[in-house]
């Protein structure tokens, strides 16, 4: 069953209310649908690293997908959707179907098996149980301590015991109402960048912006950033990078790291490809697919939709939402 759950200024997911970002964290809630949201652990088994048919991502305010994962690998997830306002300005919301990889085998719990879902007033404790075939799946989500996930058998012994979770799939932006410490994602990707922002050499490389529409400075040593789902930590910042709260940071993803601190080991492909950023506690921004670009196509974070669209770019600059 659901229960209450929310955040000031925005429905939550998760974590505790409020935003703490200003007018920017307010504006959009989520990611696409479908879309954004993160990959999975290194060795994943996919490309598309989809876990029963879909990833990470959504919008907090309909349909959204959240993605946990321990530091053996073992991965859990929910399915949810808003369903309706709870007390205050909480929210509360249903779950749909609760999907497991553990041990290399892929679990899909959903309406035709038993789901338990309870979410307190503001999300300050979450409990998500899920029983199949002789086992029960347990994730729980608290605001003052560990966020664990463990299997049992039914009635019987533990499977695996309670272990330690963190954030690897969530809408974009979710910042505080998902428990993330900071509102730092891509904003905007230039994969063919023909004539718009010239690198320190004057070439027009493929790029990658990032936004903090958080209320702190953020230090970005220890983040990562890739091009491939499965290989989360392909291009480390340099030690030092700052991202300054409603600042952007921007990196050329053109393979060429020795032209400059900002220039990612991997290229970003014209054709499609895929994005994600990772914080230094393995947490993810709900990186994304993108699809073929047309010289100079931005493809961007919109604050409007909640989601990544086609837009006209506006690299190193905020978006003109945000004005």
């Amino acid at each position: 069953m659901a229960g209450d759950a929310g955040a000031a200024g925005t429905p939550s997911a998760g974590g505790a209310g409020g935003s703490g970002a200003g007018s920017a964290g307010e504006a959009g809630a989520g990611g696409d649908d479908g879309v954004s949201g993160a990959g999975g652990a290194s060795g994943a088994p996919s490309d598309s690293d989809t876990l029963c048919g879909v990833r990470p991502g959504g919008r907090l305010s309909a349909e959204h997908v959240l993605r946990f994962e321990t530091a053996a690998g073992d991965v859990v997830q929910l399915e949810r959707a808003y369903d309706m306002a709870g007390v205050g300005e909480s929210a509360i919301y249903r779950l749909d179907r609760m999907g497991v990889r553990f041990d290399g085998e892929e679990i899909c719990i959903g309406s035709d098996d038993t789901l338990e879902y309870v979410n307190t007033h503001h999300n300050w404790y979450d409990e998500a149980h899920g029983e199949k075939d002789g086992r029960r799946y347990s994730l729980l989500l608290k605001w003052d301590a560990d966020d664990t996930f463990g299997i049992d058998e039914v009635g019987g012994a533990a499977v695996l015991e309670p272990a330690s979770v963190v954030w690897t799939g969530f809408p974009t932006y979710c910042g505080f109402s998902c428990l993330q410490p900071t509102m730092v994602a891509i904003s905007e990707i230039i994969a063919n960048n023909a004539s718009l922002y010239p690198d320190e050499a004057d070439e027009h490389e493929p790029l990658i912006e990032l936004f903090n529409a958080g209320s702190d400075d953020i230090d970005l040593s220890g983040w990562t950033l890739s091009n491939a789902f499965s290989e989360r930590d392909r291009w480390a910042f340099p030690s030092g990078t700052m991202l300054l709260r409603g600042g952007i940071v921007v990196v050329f993803a053109d393979g060429e790291t020795a032209e400059g601190p900002l220039h990612a080991n991997f290229e970003l492909s014209a054709d499609g490809g895929q994005v994600i950023l990772t914080a230094p506690d393995g947490s993810t921004d709900g990186g994304f697919e993108y699809g073929a670009q047309a010289p100079d196509d931005g493809y961007a974070y919109s604050w409007n939709s909640g989601g990544y669209v086609v837009v006209e770019p506006t690299p190193g600059a905020p978006s003109p939402e945000l004005e």
